[in-house]
C-alpha cells in the first residue's frame, strides 16, 4: 500500500444485494479523478446467513475499475493515520441508531468510521485543547436489502442512504473528512463539483451556506475567520445564513456580579455595547462585500442576540453608565416592537447593506424544503432544543447553537467560529468544532470542518503509512 496515499473513500455494501449501478459508476469516477483509495466494508443482508457478495465489489471487478487502489475491509481496524481509522463492527444495517454504544471506542482520541447503510455522525468531547473525536457511519453503495415484513426493515429501507465518507490526510495526525451523499441516479456534489457517472461539472453554486455560530468580536478564531471568508468567496453561496451574529459579552447576564469576569472582559475589549454593535456592523459589511450582488445574508434570531433584549428588560444599564445612553435608545425601539439588535447596529454603524435580512424568532426560512431559520436552542412547548425534537418539528433542517456538529438522518447541526477554548467552557471537556454547512442544488447537505486552518486538503501531504490491526 502506497505511503503517499492522501485520500480515501469509505463506503459499505450489503450481502445478497447488488450495487446501485449509477452510484457505483460515479463513485469509481470520483475515486479515479481524485486519486482516492476505495475502502468497502461488508454488511449483513436480511440476516446473518446471507453471504453472497456483489460481483461488482469483488477483487477482479474493483481491480479492473481502480487498479490496486481499493481495499475490502475484512479486519477489525484500518488506521488511515494516527487519529482516524475505519473499524469493521458489522453494524446491522437494520439498526435504527447505528452508533449506539460506540462512544467508548473513541477513548484513545481516534475518530472512527464504521461502514453502515445510514449516514449518522456524532462529535465526542475531548480533553484540554484538542479537537473532538468523531463517530460516523458511511452510507452504502448497494441497493437496500431488508426484510419488509417487519417494522425495523421498513424503517431501514426509508433511512437507507447511498453514500461514503471522504477522508483527506495532511500528515500522520491532521486529517479532513466530509460526507458524499449520492442521489439514487448516482449524482453527487462535493464542494462545488458535480460528479454524474463519468462527467464532472465544476463551480456548482450552493443554495445556502450555513455558518458555524458567528460571535463577532474578540472571541472569534482569526484563522478560522480567514478560512471562512475564503470559502465564501470560493463557493459563492446564493444565501449566507448567520447564527449568533452578536456575541453579547458587554451585556452578558452570566457575568453579572462577577468582578473577575467583568475585569477580564474589560481588558479584552468586550465591555462596551457600542463596540460590540460596531463589530456586528463591520462584519455584515465585510460579508456583503465578498458575496455576489444577488446573495442574501440571513441573520437568524439566536440566544446571544436575545441577550441584549434581556439586558434592556432587566434595566441593568441603569447601573452601567458606559452603556446607558445607547441602551435608552434601544429600549425605545423595543417599545416600538423593533429588533433592538438590528436598530443598534444601524445606530452605531449606519445603513445596513440591503442584502441583509434579520429574521424574527417566529419566522420560518425554508430553502428547498430545508428549515434554515431556526437557531436550535428552543424546543417544543418551552423545552430546550434537541436533535430529536428538531427532527420531529422541522423535518429537514440545519441549525446551530451547540457549537458541536451532528448529523441525525436529515437533521444537521453546524459548529462555531469562536476559539475552541473560551473562559466560559474552561476546564470542560469539549466537542466544539469549526464546522459550516452547505446545501447544494441536489438537496443534499454537506458539513465541512476547518482543521489546521484549512477546510480541505490544499497542499501535498507528508507521507502517511496506513496500518491494520485486529
Amino acid at each position: 500500500m502506497s505511503v503517499k496515499q492522501k485520500r480515501y473513500v469509505v463506503t459499505a455494501g450489503q450481502f445478497n444485494s447488488d450495487v446501485n449501478p449509477d452510484v457505483y459508476e460515479t463513485m469509481m469516477n470520483y475515486c479515479k479523478h481524485n486519486d482516492a483509495r476505495l475502502i468497502v466494508g461488508q454488511l449483513s443482508g436480511k440476516n446473518v446467513y446471507e453471504h453472497y457478495w456483489p460481483e461488482a465489489l469483488r477483487d477482479n471487478a474493483l481491480r479492473d475499475a481502480l487498479g490496486d487502489n481499493y481495499f475490502v475491509l475484512r479486519r477489525k481496524n484500518y488506521h488511515l493515520n494516527r487519529k482516524i481509522k475505519v473499524r469493521d463492527e458489522r453494524i446491522k444495517p437494520q439498526q435504527i441508531l447505528p452508533l449506539t454504544g460506540m462512544d467508548r471506542f473513541t477513548q484513545q482520541d481516534v475518530t472512527t468510521i464504521y461502514p453502515g447503510s445510514k449516514q449518522h455522525m456524532r462529535a465526542i468531547a475531548n480533553s484540554v485543547a484538542k479537537v473532538p473525536k468523531f463517530l460516523m457511519t458511511t452510507g452504502a453503495i448497494t441497493l437496500p436489502n431488508y426484510n419488509l415484513k417487519h417494522r425495523q426493515g421498513n424503517i431501514a429501507l426509508n433511512d437507507h442512504t447511498y453514500g461514503a465518507v471522504l477522508v483527506e490526510l495532511e500528515n500522520n495526525v491532521i486529517y479532513h473528512f466530509r460526507y458524499l451523499s449520492f442521489l439514487k441516479n448516482g449524482k453527487v456534489t462535493d464542494l462545488g463539483t458535480l460528479y454524474d457517472g463519468n462527467s464532472i461539472i465544476e463551480r456548482i453554486r450552493p443554495e445556502a451556506m450555513v455558518l458555524g455560530d458567528w460571535h463577532a468580536g474578540p472571541d472569534q478564531d482569526l484563522i478560522v475567520r480567514a478560512e471562512t471568508l475564503r470559502m465564501i468567496e470560493r463557493y459563492n453561496p446564493k444565501r449566507l445564513i448567520i447564527h449568533d451574529l452578536h456575541n453579547n459579552d458587554s451585556t452578558n447576564h452570566h457575568n453579572q456580579n462577577k468582578i473577575i469576569e467583568q475585569v477580564i472582559a474589560y481588558d479584552e475589549g468586550k465591555y462596551c455595547l457600542e463596540d460590540e454593535l460596531q463589530n456586528d456592523f463591520s462584519d455584515l459589511e465585510k460579508l456583503s462585500e465578498i458575496t455576489s450582488d444577488d446573495t442574501e445574508i440571513i441573520v437568524v434570531k439566536s440566544n446571544h442576540d436575545e441577550g441584549l433584549e434581556r439586558y434592556l428588560n432587566e434595566g441593568r444599564f441603569l447601573k452601567e453608565p458606559h452603556n446607558a445612553k445607547i441602551s435608552v435608545e434601544l429600549l425605545r425601539e423595543a417599545f416600538r416592537d423593533n429588533d433592538p439588535l438590528e436598530e443598534g447596529i444601524k445606530l452605531v454603524g449606519g445603513k445596513i447593506p440591503d442584502k441583509v435580512r434579520f429574521l424574527r424568532r417566529d419566522e420560518d426560512y425554508k430553502v428547498m424544503g430545508w428549515q434554515l431559520g431556526r437557531h436550535g436552542d428552543k424546543g417544543p412547548n418551552g423545552s430546550r432544543g434537541s436533535m430529536y425534537s428538531k427532527e420531529k418539528s422541522y423535518g429537514k433542517s440545519i441549525t446551530g447553537h451547540s457549537h458541536t456538529p451532528h448529523i441525525l438522518r436529515n437533521t444537521y447541526v453546524v459548529g462555531t467560529m469562536t476559539k475552541l477554548r473560551l473562559r466560559y467552557n474552561k476546564g470542560n471537556d469539549s466537542s466544539w468544532m469549526h464546522t459550516h454547512g452547505f446545501l447544494w442544488p441536489n438537496r443534499k447537505v454537506q458539513l465541512v470542518n476547518i482543521m489546521n486552518g484549512h477546510h480541505r486538503l490544499e497542499t501535498e501531504p507528508e507521507a502517511v503509512e496506513p496500518t491494520q490491526t485486529n
